[in-house]
């Protein structure tokens, strides 16, 4: 048997910013990872941090977001600016990044912690804060440069502080937490709280403070030396972020406690929170930061991308990162450049299909929201521009159900209902002939449905087997073949009228299918199981399937998609992986797609142009076939600029570099996944020479890749400790 080999891209294919994976975010705008909290420098200049080290910027009030460049992939929690060019960040593992220019570069600090840190409240550059796990809280009198600790007397994890000047602070955390400081944090003093749990503190003057956690929401107006409940929401909502910016005007932000979905919650009060007015927004997902610059314009932030914008006295709230991004995505489907949609649906009680399309290959997407005929679609097919179909569940009790449209998908109508059946995949070979496959119903014994006439009717076809069925394909109005659970792949020479089961060689649950013609095809599969694990699986055969053999065999994720433009090229999707091959599957690569979401389906119009929907609501698209590239502005470095020795190595080596003139470089260690592990260095340096002796005591036996970041570009040397 012809041998196939995993081919896993050097780590600056995946990860480096000198190369770049040409799969770019269409939804949600302007990136899927969640964010922890939002500041705002005037009307116009803001930032958000968030999971996986995302930094993001505007300067036009949120219609427009650019992705900075982070020199960490740690969670950031928390951002804080003195101006439009300083400010700070912090976050997982004692985070802190600092920048002196608006956010263009980064700086890693070194915090002399490794807890968590949470929140920051600055009041000058020689005053600044930082609070976290474990009673930590760090101060800096010089920007950000340098820290100490400051003795907090607990040792409990601290979520949110707030200093109204230099000497005046105080800190909220978990179980009834709540410190002052009147010295500037030379000793705290305990105080009283009647809510165990709080995330965050806001004062708007000595006397007037709220904090706001699982509870609800307290306030003082002495201070601190009585804390009393303003507003209990135990068992409706927890909320994670509090801004005030006068005694009377204030917002909160949070998620709903509800089973099976926690909504987004934004809660505002003009009465210094006498009386207090909420909006819930639909969506599983939760808010978890809020700044407003005046009692107008604000910004909220939260899980999945989220960021809405206030403009209006009366608080309503326009999204500003996309449609509905806490859907999940089933399928996309384009038919050229342009035209395309998508379908997904969220579980109940959101329920619903969620149907997506665009005009212009994807830089806007409009939703029709729901379609009441199919209540979960699975696939979408169109044969032109404006007969579509789709298939999947609706009604009650769980009818497979399709549906048609004449017009773009303006307008739907049912063509088909099966009582106690679910539709998995449908697929057309031109406006009349097509076929549908799903679950065997407890009650009807039906897998495949076909129709000769566009869907008008559909027949019932005996595929042989009563094993659930995933996927479908057909070359043309003859040969087709059909995959399912359990390893089950049927094929038809004749339109489905006649189908014979075919040998994969394994029990792992097919998902997808694709043939480039009647010989040459390939299937994707796997599962994902909490009790067993996880198992991946690619196939191929060039003879019509008489023969299946495995491509790509996996443990640590499952595909779901699959696509081939032609005989070499092709692409496979699943739990946050994207597998690109030109040599017809000889060799699978990973392609970044930036995001730990999964992807449950590919589609590709030729082999430049393609589009992956999947987990969130996300959308990917790629006009390069999701190649790397190497932009003009950082083009590699020379190659006698870089050197290790010894390398090999066992517990220390030396880093030498030479820099051409002074300036900001970042020093970083990668495993071969791409993951960045360490940031060795990340400062200015002067020009010339510079010697690092690293200590890798601390670091597995394996192969490393280490990158030297400067203005001029990027360098990689592969390194091996021994």
């Amino acid at each position: 048997m012809k041998k196939h080999r995993l081919f896993i891209t050097c780590f600056f294919c995946l990860l480096s910013f000198a190369l770049l994976a040409q799969w770019e975010w269409q939804n949600p705008y302007p990136q899927p990872n969640d964010l922890e909290d939002v500041f705002f420098i005037d009307e116009e200049i803001g930032w958000a941090v968030g999971k996986m080290g995302v930094i993001i910027k505007t300067s036009d009030s949120g219609i427009t977001w650019d992705i900075l460049e982070s020199p960490t992939d740690k969670n950031l929690t928390a951002i804080k600016f003195f101006n439009s060019m300083q400010g700070i960040s912090a976050g997982e593992d004692g985070t802190i990044l600092i920048t002196n220019n608006g956010g263009e570069s980064w700086e890693l600090q070194s915090s002399l912690s490794s807890n968590d840190l949470e929140d920051i409240s600055l009041i000058s550059p020689d005053k600044i804060w930082i609070i976290g796990e474990e009673g930590t809280i760090l101060f800096s009198n010089n920007s950000g440069n340098n820290w100490q600790f400051q003795n907090s007397g607990t040792n409990s994890e601290l979520k949110g502080v707030s200093f109204m000047d230099s000497m005046n602070g105080w800190v909220v955390g978990l179980g009834s937490t709540i410190y002052n400081t009147s010295d500037g944090g030379n000793s705290w003093l305990a105080q009283e709280s009647p809510f165990l749990g709080n995330n965050k503190v806001c004062f708007t003057d000595q006397n007037n403070g709220w904090a706001v956690g699982w509870n609800g929401i307290i306030n003082t107006t002495d201070g601190g030396d009585n804390w009393q409940i303003q507003l209990d929401c135990s068992y409706a909502s927890t909320l994670y972020d509090i801004h005030f910016i006068n005694p009377d005007t204030g917002w909160a932000v949070g998620q709903t406690d509800g089973v099976p979905t926690q909504n987004p919650i934004i809660i505002w009060t003009q009465d210094g929170g006498n009386n207090w007015e909420s909006e819930v927004f639909f969506g599983d997902a939760g808010l978890n930061g809020v700044y407003f610059i005046d009692t107008i314009k604000g910004w909220v932030v939260g899980d999945r991308g989220i960021i809405k914008h206030s403009t209006a006295s009366s608080n309503t709230w326009e999204s500003q990162s996309g449609i509905n991004t806490y859907v999940p995505l089933y399928d996309v489907y384009f038919i050229d450049q342009n035209y395309g949609w998508a379908v997904g649906f969220a579980g109940a009680p959101v329920g619903g299909c969620h149907y997506m399309y665009t005009q212009d290959g994807g830089d806007n997407w409009e939703e029709l929201f729901y379609i009441a005929e199919l209540g979960r679609p699975r696939s979408i097919f169109f044969s032109d521009i404006n007969n579509g179909w789709v298939a999947g569940q609706g009604g009650y009790p769980h009818e497979g159900r399709i549906i048609h449209t004449s017009d773009g998908g303006t307008t739907w109508e049912l063509q088909f209902n099966l009582l106690y059946n679910k539709l998995n995949d449908i697929y057309f070979v031109d406006q009349n002939h097509g076929w549908a496959v799903g679950h065997e119903g407890y009650v009807t014994n039906v897998n495949i449905l076909h129709t000769s006439n566009g869907g008008d009717t559909w027949e019932i076809q005996d595929a042989g087997t009563d094993i659930g069925l995933e996927g479908v394909y057909f070359v043309d109005q003859s040969n087709g073949w059909v995959v399912g659970w359990d390893g089950t792949i049927v094929h038809t020479t004749d339109g489905g009228t006649n189908w014979s089961t075919q040998t994969s060689g394994t029990t792992i649950d097919l998902k997808d299918v694709i043939f480039i013609d009647s010989y040459n095809g390939w299937i994707a599969g796997g599962y994902s199981i909490y009790s067993i694990g996880t198992e991946a699986i690619i196939l191929h055969t060039n003879n019509g399937g008489a023969t299946w053999e495995t491509q790509l065999a996996d443990t640590s994720f499952q595909l779901t998609g699959i696509a081939f433009t032609d005989a070499q090229t092709g692409w496979a999707v699943g739990s946050g992986l994207i597998y690109r091959t030109t040599n017809g599957g000889d060799i699978w690569e990973v392609q970044n797609s930036g995001i730990d979401h999964y992807g449950s389906s590919i589609h590709f119009i030729n082999n430049n142009i393609g589009w992956i929907a999947g987990g969130c609501g996300n959308i990917l698209h790629t006009d390069n076939g999701g190649n790397t590239q190497i932009p003009k502005s950082q083009k590699p470095m020379a190659k006698d600029c870089l050197h290790i020795y010894p390398n090999p190595f066992s517990n220390q080596t030396t880093i030498e570099f030479t820099l051409p003139e002074s300036e900001f470089i970042t020093l970083s260690i990668y495993d071969i996944t791409g993951k960045q592990l360490k940031t060795i260095l990340s400062k200015k340096l002067s020009k010339g020479n510079h010697k690092i002796n690293w200590d890798a005591e601390s670091m597995n036996e394996g192969i490393y890749f280490l990158r030297l970041e400067t203005n001029k570009g990027i360098k990689t040397m592969k390194m091996i400790k021994l």
